[in-house]
C-alpha cells in the first residue's frame, strides 16, 4: 500500500521503518489517483509545527492534504480538507485562495488549540 506524505516523512518512513512504498509530495504538489471510474487528487497543503523559527527548525514539517473525489475525467464531486498537525498561522490563508470550497474538514487541534478542553474516552 503506497504512503503519500511529506517528503522529510517519507523518507524516515522508508529509511527508518521499512515502509518500501513511499511518496513525499512537497506544498502544492499533488497526485491523481484512479481505480476503476473513480479518482481521488490528493494536493499537499501548508501547515506549520510551531510558531517561533528556532523551534520551527527542531519540529519536522507538517503537510496537510486537500482529497478530491470525482470520476476520472469529471468534475470534482467531494472535497476532504485535512489540516495536518498545523497551528493557525498566516500562510494557511493561501489554501483558501487555492480551493474556496471544501465540503467537509478535518481539524488536528490537539493541545495546540488553547480553546481545546474536551476529552474523549
Amino acid at each position: 500500500m503506497p504512503v503519500l506524505t511529506a517528503p522529510h516523512a517519507a523518507r524516515r518512513l522508508r529509511v527508518v521503518h521499512g515502509f518500501r512504498c513511499t511518496a513525499g509530495l512537497r506544498t502544492w504538489r499533488g497526485l491523481t489517483l484512479q481505480r476503476g471510474g473513480a479518482q481521488v487528487r490528493l494536493t499537499a497543503l501548508a501547515g506549520r509545527h510551531a510558531g517561533h523559527p528556532v523551534l520551527r527548525g527542531l519540529l519536522p514539517p507538517v503537510m496537510g492534504s486537500m482529497l478530491e473525489f470525482g470520476p476520472v475525467g469529471g468534475r470534482v464531486r467531494m472535497r476532504l480538507y485535512i489540516s495536518g498537525d498545523t497551528l493557525v498561522y498566516d500562510g494557511l490563508d493561501e489554501i483558501a485562495r487555492r480551493f474556496p470550497a471544501a465540503d467537509l474538514a478535518v481539524l488536528h487541534l490537539g493541545g495546540s488549540c488553547p480553546c481545546t478542553t474536551a476529552t474523549t474516552r
